[in-house]
């Protein structure tokens, strides 16, 4: 681990543990196949607020066991019993956001998430430290500010038997501690878009051809309540994990305040950019959609034209 000698800022969060489902990401081989299995959903558990320094919270995750996750958000009370919303009743409550809540004033956990991605237009990111002399640019006061990084629990899972690399080794999170917690989902936002007008855009094409924006840092990450896996990966036999280092470097907070909301001009700015490099990839995008809506509409039972009106309206982010 690579660290440096100085101060680290103390943060509060929120540590969940349900009595059955895995909260963390699990690998395995199943007939000669690597699959993957998405953690489970906690319904059963308690929610528990843990204090620490940041240069502590890599031994911490480390810890954690596979039914054990983190979210930054903090409860009414600092121990609370967890289900799921149908159950609440006054002595237990629903992992929601009238639940776990960013206190105005108090500092909390503020994660830069970065996945590996290949799509056309995509910026590779090489290191903790390549991401942050990035947001450097938009923030220069963020070089006062301490951090940990480590890989995500996704990264650097291996074959036991050929070595060969089947998830990438690029994906790390990075945490910093914000000054003011509520501030949080503004500056996620914000950040995203300023990262967004300065180059780093593109768009990420998924299998039924939606047009995602995505930039170096994942937009969405920005909620109190949502889980953050942190606890080891479970892997099977066969499995083995090779990642980066953690790395430290102590600090202070960090003030996301200075991060100023774009002005009027560069809203438009940002939505003309949008438009633009969505006009790249729009072909490559209707012929996935194409091929999925052939696909899906066999499996469903649903006609083509139905299953593309389903499509669209959950490209306008609405659900049907």
């Amino acid at each position: 681990m690579t660290a440096f000698k100085g101060t680290f800022p103390t943060v509060t969060f929120t540590e969940l543990t349900d009595k059955n489902a895995v909260l963390t990401k699990q690998y395995g081989i199943f007939m000669g196949c690597f699959k993957k299995k998405p953690p489970g959903i906690m319904s059963d558990g308690f929610a528990k607020q843990v204090t620490m320094q940041l240069d502590q919270v890599i031994p911490y995750f480390a810890s954690l066991s596979e039914h054990q996750a983190i979210c930054h958000g903090l409860t009414e009370n600092p121990l609370a019993m967890i289900t799921v919303k149908s159950r609440e009743t006054k002595d237990r409550i629903a992992r929601t956001k009238d639940n776990f809540i960013f206190r105005s004033g108090e500092p909390s956990l503020v994660l830069l998430d970065v996945d590996a991605d290949d799509s056309y237009g995509s910026t590779k990111i090489n290191s903790p430290t390549n991401l942050v002399d990035i947001v450097e640019t938009i923030l220069p006061s963020i070089s006062n500010a301490a951090y940990m990084a480590m890989a995500s629990a996704s990264s650097g899972i291996m074959s036991t038997d050929t070595d060969e690399l089947l998830t990438s080794n690029c994906g790390f999170h990075i945490y910093f501690v914000a000054q003011d917690s509520s501030d949080i989902p503004r500056f996620i936002e914000t950040l995203f878009k300023k990262l967004v007008l300065e180059g780093f855009g593109h768009i990420k094409v998924s299998r039924s051809g939606s047009q995602l924006l995505r930039t170096v840092i994942d937009g969405a990450i920005k909620s109190p309540e949502r889980l953050d896996y942190v606890a080891p990966a479970v892997i099977s036999d066969g499995l083995s994990r090779q990642t980066i280092d953690p790395t430290l470097r102590p600090g202070g907070m960090l003030d996301t305040v200075v991060l100023k909301n774009l002005t009027p001009e560069e809203e438009r700015s940002y939505a003309d950019l949008v438009k633009q490099i969505k006009s790249d990839t729009k072909e490559k995008a209707a012929t996935f959609r194409n091929q999925y809506v052939e696909i899906k509409s066999i499996e469903l039972g649903i006609s083509k034209k139905r299953l593309m009106q389903v499509l669209e309206s959950a490209d306008r982010s609405v659900l049907e």
